[in-house]
């Protein structure tokens, strides 16, 4: 599918949107490299200030009970971001840490205009 007018105009709504109504929040992508000759892991960090839409309580039709649960929260990402968020991400929202549990890209054509991304605290359990 070829990316048309409509489909950059959207993009641009929804960057526009995020920018003027969002929240700034830390975004930590975690980064793992696996060494070919030792069989080493190495983790490392790199971390992203960006805006988000206001977090919201899980939509319950996204509720599988596996991946998403009950009590986790939407968060809304500019798809004209300069990664591509994965689970095993972090956010760090309004001093709370979310652990990202599953990412949700939505096209307008060819062009991704938001990623919908789900997250979990573990804090107060």
């Amino acid at each position: 599918m070829a990316v048309n007018d409509f489909d950059l105009e959207m993009a641009i709504v929804a960057t526009e949107l995020i920018t003027e109504f969002g929240k700034d929040v830390t975004y930590y992508q975690n980064n793992n490299t696996i060494n070919p000759i030792t069989g080493e892991l190495t983790t490392s960090e790199t971390t992203f200030s960006i805006r988000v839409a206001p977090p919201s309580a899980v939509n319950i039709s996204n509720v599988d009970n596996k991946v998403i649960q009950a009590g986790d929260m939407e968060v809304i990402l500019d798809g004209d971001i300069t990664f591509y968020p994965e689970a095993q991400d972090i956010l760090l929202l309004d001093g709370i840490r979310y652990n990202i549990v599953a990412v949700s890209p939505l096209y307008s054509g060819d062009l991704i205009a938001i990623y919908t991304i789900f997250c979990r605290t573990t804090e107060g359990v």
